[in-house]
């Protein structure tokens, strides 16, 4: 979609009780429901002069030019104690454009896209640029250029009277990225053309505190910042064929996996860390050495191989708490949620912060005795399992680190012709998934 058109499509007017602003519609990765991102006091009125409300009281429009203009529902309101900031969840509209969020950038410009009074029920866009940014701020400035707000016969408080609520967006590469959401001038009357803009972050922290799906971050849509990081101390060679790899797989990112999976990254399950960038080094680690060994490039193709005439599933689980083989171990056969998850012949492999130790794979006789240490009688009970046999209870998995691929590259750092370097990454990465 045009970035112009989808300015046109996701800016809305909020009406509340008299209170008239603007909002910005966003879908986040869900069905359920969408939202409008706006200013508190469109809902509740202005500083000192509020007023309760209903939900009922709540009116959201679109602009008359795009089709989205069906009667917009409002299922629930969420507003900051007390910042400036509110949510209206709304009932899911199908096809609603989707776009990431993402920091401001000093110096930077930006537009301010919403319905100002002036503008007699039309959509307004007017460019900003960010003139001051903190990163300990929850908020930062613009200033309007070219006198957009200026005019012979409007102050300027006037003119901008209904952007209360706005999204504010920054173009990069040909995309555009909802930065935050503008409540109020800087200074009484917007002198000096300032703007006080509240960040998508604060959104996002409000968002969780409702255990409400979140906006999405620009850092989950590719896997692109990652890869040097992933393969940078590797020989000269093997990073090649590792960084053309991975660059390949551009169609599978962050956001797709975190989708797909949510809480099932960890190990025990929850709620990861997005900004953890050792999970996506992790993940585009692992990504790139199943692309190389099956040669696909789909997700679950992929993470599903052919093991000895068996179905295998390799799957990466982070864990946040636990940095041991033995104990990973111990939490999948303790948790009767992740055990049943869990198929047989699976390969389980782990990341975490930190150094890997000198425990690469969990083997079947630690497993065994691991097993035994728990108490037999008691997994068979826990699992409902009618043998007592280790493997059947175990499920005959492998458990491995992520860096045990990396220590059977080691023999390979002198090989200088690529194709027999490919070649021998290939027959060790199979060794490893294969129990190696």
């Amino acid at each position: 979609m045009d970035i112009c058109d989808l300015y046109e499509v996701v800016a809305v007017k909020v009406e509340c009780n008299g209170n008239v602003g603007s909002g910005c519609l966003y879908q986040p990765s869900t069905e359920d429901y969408s939202y409008v991102l706006t200013a508190k006091h469109c809902l509740t009125g202005k500083q000192g002069e509020e007023k309760e409300f209903e939900l009922t009281d709540i009116m959201i429009t679109a602009s008359s030019e795009v089709r989205v203009q069906q009667r917009i529902k409002p299922i629930e309101y969420i507003v900051h104690t007390s910042m400036d900031l509110a949510i209206v969840v709304i009932e899911f509209i199908p096809n609603l454009p989707k776009y990431l969020i993402d920091n401001p950038v000093l110096g930077s410009d930006v537009r301010l896209n919403g319905f100002p009074a002036f503008m007699k029920g039309d959509r307004k866009s007017i460019t900003s640029t960010v003139h001051e940014c903190s990163h300990k701020k929850t908020s930062f400035e613009v200033v309007v250029n070219n006198n957009q707000l200026t005019n012979y016969s409007n102050n300027e408080s006037v003119l901008v009277e209904g952007f209360s609520g706005s999204g504010v967006f920054m173009e990069k590469e040909e995309n555009s990225y909802l930065v935050g959401i503008f409540p109020r001038f800087t200074a009484e009357e917007g002198a000096y053309h300032s703007l006080t803009v509240i960040k998508t972050e604060e959104y996002n922290s409000l968002l969780k505190n409702r255990d409400r799906a979140q906006l999405i971050p620009n850092y989950l849509s590719s896997f692109k910042e990652y890869i040097m990081p992933a393969f940078e101390a590797r020989s000269e060679n093997i990073a090649m064929i590792l960084n053309d790899r991975a660059e390949g797989l551009e169609e599978i990112t962050p956001l797709m996996i975190k989708d797909t999976l949510n809480e099932k990254m960890l190990l025990p399950y929850g709620e990861i860390n997005s900004h953890d960038r050792d999970i996506w080094i992790g993940w585009i680690t692992l990504l790139t050495y199943l692309n190389i060994e099956s040669e696909e490039r789909d997700f679950s193709l992929m993470c599903t191989r052919n093991q000895n005439g068996n179905e295998q599933k390799v799957r990466m689980f982070y864990s946040y708490k636990h940095k041991r083989l033995p104990d990973l171990f111990k939490v999948i056969m303790n948790n009767k949620v992740v055990y049943n998850d869990i198929g047989p012949n699976d390969c389980i492999v782990i990341n975490h912060e930190g150094n890997s130790g000198e425990v690469l794979r969990l083997s079947q006789e630690r497993m065994s005795k691991i097993v035994m240490d728990i108490g037999v009688s008691r997994l068979q009970y826990m699992h409902k399992i009618p043998r007592i046999d280790q493997p059947t209870i175990t499920k005959n998995i492998s458990l491995i680190h992520v860096d045990s691929f990396k220590e059977k590259f080691r023999e390979f750092a002198e090989i200088d012709d690529f194709v027999e370097l490919e070649e021998s990454l290939r027959s060790s990465i199979k060794e490893v998934l294969n129990g190696g």
